[in-house]
């Protein structure tokens, strides 16, 4: 994520050497460096990966009174930091206090894109790539466990501002014997999405998303919309897995934490039926109540299952495709980002007074958007599926969805998950693309200030 106001002059600025224009530099005030050098000491190779907002100047997330107070101990010792300099005008002064002061109390909306380490994987053919895809990136048909290649594309998302991913998880590597392909999914974040975000360091996170579609077929041979959890090997499972993932994932300094539990997105949690809450249980029995569960449980149509809401921590959709309510409108964009909208908020309504049955937290909200839905290049795809339709300016419409969305992001959370980073089998990719280059991205980085957190 570019952060060009706390690094160099940009072009036709004046240089910023002391507290007044042409003084002698000065080193910064105590305080202000010790903040500066604990955050950065931790941000590895990759200056990219640094909080979001200029006015943050202690790194706390959020622009607040310990901001002000490291701006005039600067200015009060006579000391120059080139990042305090928020104007760029080359002096330390009070117009800088009132940019700091005008933005007090917000926050940058940290955005968690789904990203997909099966690309490729060393395989001929290309595993996924001869799937089909609708577009194509601009490094090609690469290969996930390329640590080179996952370094590429954490320092490239997080100059524009996304700076979590969403790693698909079907499972242990040592559980796929004989299925060189499955295996490799879990390898390339192991070889080469981890080593990368090692070297990156900064504020770039990683989360696992648990796919139980992909888990639960391959392993009972459950079809969508049925994952019974009324048989004990499903539980059994479940359990297994998480503990795995605990073992294997969650202690890792870079693993995204919330209230310092680390966070696990479950896909299709609202395809569980049967006996799902002794899983629940068992898990948070195992896990001494370490973890924090957001479901993906929010979907058009039906009945809300707000019961097994309140054994998540937080809810979500995916996405919100479908054929069903789109084609009456034409598949417009314009009409699934009004839909989106409406059912989040439907969705946060009904959540008022549901509270999580282990911690007594409120089930909080966590709104998701998407740039496109385009899967024409998908071999054996669904025939009843078009693409999403836009106006002259597709990019722009993306970011008004998230300009829409913000406002239902919770507060606490600061959290809006975006589908995807890289699946481009469906074209719900952010990442460079021939196609459209990198204008989702950057729809995505002018939508990056949240509003005023309470």
């Amino acid at each position: 994520m570019s952060r060009k106001s706390r690094q160099s002059n940009s072009p036709g600025q004046p240089p910023a050497p002391g507290i007044g224009r042409g003084g002698p530099a000065a080193k910064p005030s105590p305080a202000a460096a010790k903040t500066r050098r604990e955050f950065l000491k931790t941000a590895g190779g990759l200056a990219a990966c640094l909080p979001f907002l200029p006015e943050d100047l202690d790194f706390s997330g959020k622009v607040n009174p310990a901001d002000v107070q490291l701006l005039r101990g600067a200015i009060e010792s006579g000391s120059y930091v080139p990042e305090f300099d928020l104007n760029r005008d080359g002096v330390l002064d009070a117009q800088d206090i009132e940019q700091v002061q005008a933005h007090r109390g917000e926050r940058a909306v940290r955005y968690a894109a789904h990203y997909y380490p099966w690309w490729g994987n060393g395989l001929q053919p290309p595993f996924h790539w001869s799937q089909g895809v609708t577009y194509e990136p601009v490094r090609g048909q690469y290969n996930s466990r390329d640590p080179a290649l996952a370094h590429h594309q954490i320092q490239s998302a997080c100059r524009y501002g996304l700076d979590t991913f969403l790693i698909e998880w079907i499972g242990p590597a040592s559980t796929f014997q004989g299925l060189d392909a499955d295996r490799t999914v879990e390898l390339a974040l192991q070889e080469g999405f981890l080593p990368a975000l090692e070297s990156a360091g900064g504020a770039a996170r990683f989360a696992i998303n648990y796919d139980a579609a992909i888990i639960f077929r391959r392993a009972f041979g459950f079809s969508m919309g049925h994952f019974d959890f009324s048989f004990a090997v499903v539980r059994e499972r479940f359990l297994s897995d998480l503990l795995y993932l605990r073992d294997r994932y969650f202690g890792h300094p870079q693993y995204l934490k919330i209230e310092g539990r680390p966070l696990l997105h479950i896909y299709l949690t609202r395809e569980f039926v049967g006996d799902y809450a002794l899983a629940f249980d068992q898990v948070h029995a195992q896990l001494d109540g370490q973890i924090y569960l957001v479901g993906d449980e929010v979907w058009p149509g039906g009945e809300t299952d707000l019961t097994r809401s309140s054994y998540l921590d937080a809810v979500t959709a995916y996405n919100f495709y479908g054929a069903d309510w789109l084609e009456p409108v034409g598949f417009s964009y314009g009409a699934y980002t009004d839909m989106t909208e409406a059912i989040l908020r439907t969705w946060r309504h009904a959540l008022g007074p549901v509270t999580n049955r282990y911690t007594g937290e409120p089930v909080r909200l966590v709104p998701g958007a998407i740039p496109d839905f385009n899967d024409t290049g998908l071999i054996n795809r669904n025939e009843r599926n078009r693409p999403l339709v836009f106006g002259p300016d597709p990019a722009a419409e993306f970011g008004q969805q998230i300009a829409r969305l913000r406002p239902l992001v919770d507060r606490r959370l600061n959290l809006m998950v975006i589908t995807s980073y890289n699946e481009f089998h469906e074209g719900t990719s952010v990442e460079e693309a021939r196609e459209y280059g990198t204008s989702r991205l950057a729809a995505l980085q002018a939508q990056k200030r949240y509003a005023r957190s309470v």
